[in-house]
């Protein structure tokens, strides 16, 4: 056997070994998924009873997002030359927080991950913005986020602290249209939410159901406080498995119950306009059989 041969791949194997197991060797593609997100003022962590000032979804993509995704989730958003929009998020804040952090519930950004540095944009205007820089620290994300401005615009607020984990592969659902804020989209296909859908429909009087099957998706907000106290009341106790599907296990972690409780609210709409389409289209063919 020709050394020279075995030596060279020796060498080879040895330095494919040492690309894979280099902390910095990771490519930037590696950070594709979606990443849940905190947004604090201090030292902030999943599961502890501090409310975050802002809390939220970030999705990561290898491929720049169509023009068509971006204006469904940014329809105005203010692009700057070259910008490789690679991104998408959709969160919440709480009252009065002082961050831009999501300012504006969604949007699209720009994302760069280099020398175990991410980036990304929270919030964009046209004389404002916010910029998180995270470090990853084996599953978990830490780091800080600015939020600036020029002039009026110029907010003053501190340093944020930020805190974020990944909980899947790339998904632009995360950052769909939604009523009030920010939702697990996954929660809606638990068994314990569809049982609050049939059992909520079920509840409903003759009236409030033609209120519903009359609705458009667009009117579905004047049901915040009607239909959805009556959801919210009745399953979003602090144990109950619907809260538990949107939030997870910890009773005293924040829950943004008023964008969950829609989510059941518009499943119920779907379920009762998908009955009356699938009356009417009985009650035609019954018709046509009967010519």
């Amino acid at each position: 056997m020709n050394r020279n041969r075995v030596s060279q791949g020796i060498r080879a194997l040895f330095g494919v070994l040492v690309s894979v197991g280099a902390p910095g060797a990771q490519s930037a593609a590696s950070m594709a998924g979606s990443y849940e997100l905190l947004v604090c003022k201090t030292a902030c962590a999943f599961g502890d009873s501090q409310t975050p000032d802002s809390l939220g979804v970030v999705v990561l993509f290898d491929a720049p997002l169509s023009k068509k995704d971006v204006e469904d989730i940014e329809p105005f958003h203010f692009a700057t030359p070259g910008e490789n929009v690679r991104a998408c998020y959709s969160g919440t804040q709480s009252e009065k927080a002082e961050t831009f952090a999501f300012g504006t519930q969604r949007g699209v950004s720009a994302w760069e991950f280099k020398d175990n540095q991410l980036t990304f944009e929270l919030f964009r205007s046209v004389d404002a913005g916010y910029e998180a820089t995270l470090h990853r620290d084996g599953m978990v994300l830490h780091g800080t986020g600015s939020s600036w401005g020029a002039g009026v615009a110029a907010p003053g607020y501190s340093p944020d602290v930020i805190v974020a984990r990944r909980v899947g592969p790339s998904d632009i659902s995360w950052c769909a249209k939604s009523t009030t804020g920010f939702v697990d989209p996954r929660a809606a296909d638990t068994k314990a939410v569809r049982q609050a859908v049939r059992e909520f429909v079920a509840s409903l009087t003759v009236s409030e159901r033609q209120e519903f099957l009359h609705a458009s998706q667009a009117d579905l907000s004047l049901f915040h406080f009607g239909a959805g106290s009556r959801v919210r009341a009745r399953y979003f106790f602090a144990n109950s498995n619907v809260r538990q599907a949107f939030c997870g296990p910890n009773r005293h972690a924040y829950c943004d119950i008023d964008g969950a409780s829609m989510v059941i609210v518009e499943k119920a709409w779907e379920q009762i306009r998908a009955g009356r389409d699938r009356g009417t289209t009985a009650a035609t063919t019954q018709r046509r059989g009967g010519n």
